[in-house]
């Protein structure tokens, strides 16, 4: 001991008064959160029927190469059902048609800025 000498004594009762001051103010807390709750803020439901899905659909050969001449019949497109089962429904193409990249306007922007309080994915 290097002649420093600590006394635990009177810390006692300045730590007892301590969490008696602590146990005070956050029941008062408390109590005042349950007298005012925060109002919650309402969740936002968003409700969809969606009669038409659109997939892209990028396919390559075993080199890499892209695929074309392709038609509907050379695909099955499948539904998962919401139910326990998990069952699969084939679903009808309903529209199909083949873009090559080399059809794109090369200036064509996909940065689309709506107006305010619009928002996209």
């Amino acid at each position: 001991m290097t002649g420093l000498r600590r006394s635990t004594v009177p810390s006692l009762p300045l730590a007892i008064g301590f969490l008696i001051a602590v146990s005070t103010i956050g029941s008062s807390a408390a109590k005042s959160q349950e007298a005012n709750p925060a109002p919650s803020p309402p969740a936002a439901t968003i409700r969809t029927t969606t009669r038409m899905v659109t997939l892209e659909v990028v396919v390559k050969d075993h080199k890499g190469q892209h695929v074309t001449g392709l038609k509907p019949e050379d695909f099955q497109l499948f539904e998962h059902t919401p139910s326990k089962s998990k069952e699969m429904r084939e679903q009808k193409i309903a529209a199909f048609r083949e873009v090559s990249v080399a059809d794109l306007p090369r200036n064509a922007s996909s940065e689309v800025n709506p107006a305010a309080g619009v928002y996209t994915n």
